[in-house]
């Protein structure tokens, strides 16, 4: 609940946009550090219309006039079911960081496993779900994360300098329709190398 709050006071400091899709990749991420959302989020969606093979968000987007109106739609829907029962958290986190995964499937071309759409704004609601649910159990681990986006958020600044968009926005013009999840990758290494010779 604390979480549906911060996301409705200040959507575009954890969201690309202020959507259910841009929901639905931050809630992909959180779970998986911490899978007590799922079934809250599964039950959220099961007021509305749709195929029960589209996930919560989707269909609350499909069924919304407007992606304003779908994000409060999800996120009120959410609120209910947490009121209702709010499960324990739930650690999940298994190997290498989700960076670290996500960097592997665009090498390997399999990115729709970590990511629910190839684009850097998707990667950034992924990674910033991810940090929150990550936060539950390690917020020093958390905290690590999201230094080191805003880090690497300056330096992609810098690379494109004058550029002051968020780093997802960049991505998106010099990268291309098509190539800004490689864009990211290649970036991505770039910066760790850089920031770790700082």
């Amino acid at each position: 609940l604390a979480l549906c709050d911060q996301l409705r006071q200040r959507p575009l400091e954890y969201l690309s946009a202020e959507s259910a899709l841009a929901l639905d990749g931050f809630f992909a991420g959180y779970g998986f550090a911490n899978s007590a959302i799922r079934d809250p989020l599964r039950r959220a969606g099961d007021g509305f219309a749709g195929s029960t093979t589209m996930g919560t968000c989707t269909r609350v987007f499909l069924a919304s006039a407007d992606a304003r109106t779908s994000f409060h739609r999800v996120l009120d829907a959410l609120e209910r079911e947490h009121r209702v029962a709010d499960p324990p958290p739930c650690d999940v986190r298994t190997g290498p960081p989700l960076i670290d995964w996500i960097l592997d499937s665009i090498a390997n071309r399999r990115t729709g496993l970590f990511v629910m759409e190839p684009t850097s704004a998707c990667l950034f609601d992924t990674l910033n779900g991810h940090r929150c649910g990550v936060a539950v159990f390690d917020p020093a681990e958390a905290e690590m994360q999201r230094a080191t986006l805003e880090r690497f958020e300056r330096w992609v600044r810098e690379y494109y300098a004058p550029a002051e968009a968020p780093w997802y926005a960049i991505l998106r013009i010099y990268g291309g329709p098509r190539d800004e999840l490689d864009k990211f990758s290649e970036l991505y290494k770039k910066f760790l190398a850089a920031d770790r010779g700082a």
